[in-house]
């Protein structure tokens, strides 16, 4: 009889004492033979890590290996990510943040049920957005797709979710990418891994149920949370995703045209900032193609706002209009500008 694969779960934990509890006790209640939790304490301010010991004192009723890593400084989810994968060791390794949850025991056991049957290298479960204000659910099915590359171009687009935490991967495969976890790069953190993932796998399985409740607790990141030094992480970011597709960009018209709309989504959130910014974006080398954006009155709009943006004589043209576009966007409809 095989023996059960070891699965590794990386948790960060920073400044989230009143969401671990739940995060923690649902890993530990797991229904699982071989699972080690490695929790990597990115040097939190708050009480957090002794909610976490005493849960580990109370809670381990099944008795999982568990690792707890305390870093001297706070390095930001990008160093988190890096850190809790080079520490994995198990045959399959799983994401979930500390203010996240899985809803029931027998999660691990489920996922690692269907990549063993399938011998896959990765496998993709189904998720749910929970909104505090307003209180909603969202539930997110994944449509199957068997190449791996459409996946990558998918995410890039923004049609399909770059998240770590929804999937279930092969250790070995992931440690192929694993040098694209960057520390200081703490927004689309995980896009910078899963796109070049995707792009070098074939084995794709799918796990048809929600698994991960993903917990939103103030407004969306794309309009409420757009930070300055987004800007700076996004340069790096493409700078990391340039070097890493360097002779596939020349090669693959695909990619190449999922990359310029990828560039020009994270161009339409860095919009959002103040006009005192404008220089900063400015100076990330989008060189986005009019003839990558798919056709439509909305995009050509984006567009136009884009170059007018992006050029020093029009700038503050190209700013009042995005402020008035998003303005009109909030007044008719829910929709924000991506």
């Amino acid at each position: 009889m095989n023996p059960v694969p070891q699965v590794d779960v990386l948790i960060p934990v920073y400044n989230v004492a009143n969401y671990i509890e739940r995060c923690l006790t649902s890993v530990l209640e797991q229904k699982y033979a071989n699972l080690r939790i490695v929790i990597v304490n990115d040097a939190s301010p708050d009480n957090s890590m002794e909610i976490v010991q005493h849960l580990l004192s109370s809670k381990n009723i099944e008795n999982h290996s568990v690792e707890v890593i305390n870093r001297k400084e706070n390095g930001g989810l990008g160093a988190v990510r890096k850190m809790g994968m080079a520490l994995a060791t198990g045959k399959y390794v799983l994401f979930l943040d500390s203010d996240d949850y899985w809803d029931n025991p027998f999660v691990v056991r489920e996922w690692v049920n269907v990549a063993e049957q399938g011998t896959y290298d990765v496998v993709i479960a189904d998720f749910c957005h929970e909104y505090i204000k307003p209180q909603y659910s969202q539930v997110v099915c994944n449509t199957p797709v068997t190449e791996g590359r459409e996946i990558a171009y998918n995410i890039l687009r923004g049609i399909t979710e770059g998240y770590l935490w929804n999937k279930l991967f092969l250790r070995t495969e992931l440690n192929k990418v694993s040098q694209m976890a960057t520390e200081g790069i703490d927004f689309w953190e995980d896009v910078i891994v899963t796109v070049p993932f995707f792009y070098q796998v074939q084995r794709i399985g799918y796990y048809p149920k929600v698994t991960v409740h993903y917990m939103h607790y103030g407004k969306c990141q794309y309009t409420g949370t757009v930070k300055p030094s987004y800007i700076t992480m996004q340069m790096a970011l493409f700078e990391k995703l340039d070097a890493y597709f360097a002779e596939d960009i020349e090669t693959d018209a695909e990619l190449r045209l999922a990359y310029d709309q990828a560039k020009f989504r994270s161009f339409s959130i860095l919009s959002l900032l103040p006009y005192r910014y404008y220089k900063q974006i400015r100076n990330i080398p989008y060189n986005i193609h009019p003839s990558s954006l798919p056709y439509g009155t909305i995009k050509r709009v984006k567009l136009l706002l884009y170059k007018l943006a992006q050029h020093r004589s029009t700038q503050l043209l190209g700013y009042l209009l995005v402020v008035g576009y998003n303005w009109y966007n909030r007044q008719t409809s829910s929709k924000r500008f991506r």
